[in-house]
Formats: C-alpha cells, structure tokens, sequence
C-alpha cells in the first residue's frame, strides 16, 4: 500500500485535532502529546491525541509512521493509570500487622496480652496489667486497637475501654500521648505502644494533661490522687469486668 500523503493526513486545528509526528520530525510544539520535544503532555492533550489516534485507525489507513502512534497510544492507556499505586496500602498494613501479631505471640512484653477481634486485623483488643507499685496495680484495663488502611504510615487510635482515673486518659478513654500524634513513626509497634501506655500508668505527665482536674490533685495532693485511683482499679478495672 503506498504511502499516505501529507494532504491525506489528520489536519491540524487549534482545539481538537493533533499533528501525528514521526520520529526524527517536528511539530513545532514542545510539550504537547504530538510533539517529542520534553514536558510532560497534559491531560487534555494526552485525550486529543488519542481521538487523533483513533481516527486513524478507523480511517482504515495506515501511514508510515504507524509504529509512533501505537507506542504513543500505549503511553496513554499507561499515563492513564499512574496514579494509582502499585502496592496496594491495604495489603501492606495486613502484611505489617500480622507480623507483628506473630511476634507478639512469640514474645508478648511482661503484662500484656492482645488479639484480633472477629478475624479483623484492623481491629484489635488489648490488655495491660496494672504496674506494681502504682494506685493501677493489680487492675485490668482494657483498650481498644484501630488501625487505618495505611498503617504503619499512620498511627493506630487506641482507646481504654476500661474506666481509669489518670491526667492522661479523659473519661471516654482517649489517651493523651506523643507517640500515638506528632511523634508516630513507622518503626514503631504495637508492643512498643503497649509498654509506653504502661510507662505512662508508671509516671503520668500532669504537665500536658487531658484532665486537668486529676491533674492539679496530682501535683497538689497526691495521697488523694492515689487513693482515687485506687478506688477506680478496684471497681473498675477488676480482671473479671
């Protein structure tokens, strides 16, 4: 079949069509999708020149540059779907969590214990043992584990369920603490948390309270402080509640 001439070709106009370049020739443009000269084409460009393409391949006429319009149109259908990640952030959270909830299980950190709830492994249920030495000793406390879809790039939401008198856990049971905000990194797991909220149970932090009523008991009157928060172990946080 001879060749199509250029008066045969896809004219070009200044809204909807697109010069087809050949390799080795110029559109006179330097960054839309006919042209081979740098920029990225633009979206509305990369639209034209597929339409352009596509009239081509209906004209049931095949110039000699075919091949450039065919690796142009796989370019597109490519482009087409960058955005979207390879990976999927959901299976790297399930691939993250149930690492760590076989390490866990292998070596769980001294007064702690955790598990899935109903086989979600974004939804956990966890348990602390209060410190020895604290009003918490002894007590059973129970958190709540909610990890989002791009875990470990953020960080769990973790919550007692379990009613507890602490300048850092208000009465909903939300904790105020760094790590689980400003300080989150990835490195950092669900046993690192566990250990730090017992930390925390060990040594509050009346200075950036959530309560800032048991706080100012805290700094002013401890004995009544420790006497509180004993008396809200005891009947709140009993291992069979």
């Amino acid at each position: 079949m001879p060749p199509i001439r250029r008066s045969e070709r896809v004219p070009l106009t200044t809204d909807r069509r697109l010069t087809i370049c050949g390799p080795g020739s110029s559109s006179g443009s330097t960054g839309g999708a006919g042209g081979l000269g740098g920029g990225r084409p633009t979206y509305n460009e990369e639209n034209n020149a597929a339409a352009t393409d596509d009239r081509v391949l209906v004209s049931g006429r095949f110039p000699e540059n075919m091949g450039h319009v065919m690796e142009r149109r796989r370019t597109h259908l490519v482009d087409s779907v960058a955005p979207y990640p390879r990976t999927n952030a959901r299976e790297v959270a399930i691939r993250r969590l149930g690492r760590e909830l076989d390490e866990f299980r292998k070596d769980p950190p001294d007064g702690c214990r955790i598990e899935m709830v109903d086989d979600n492994m974004f939804h956990w249920l966890g348990t602390i043992i209060g410190p020895k030495g604290t009003p918490y000793e002894n007590g059973h406390f129970r958190l709540d584990w909610s990890f989002p879809v791009d875990y470990p790039f953020a960080p769990p939401k973790v919550v007692f369920l379990t009613k507890i008198y602490h300048p850092n856990i208000d009465q909903l049971g939300s904790i105020c603490m760094n790590l689980l905000t400003d300080d989150w990194s990835p490195v950092l797991t669900t046993s690192k948390l566990l250990l730090s909220i017992m930390s925390l149970l060990s040594d509050p932090n009346p200075n950036d309270p959530v309560d800032e009523y048991i706080a100012n008991i805290f700094l002013t009157d401890r004995l009544t402080y420790n006497q509180n928060a004993k008396l809200w172990t005891s009947r709140y946080a009993k291992q069979d509640a």
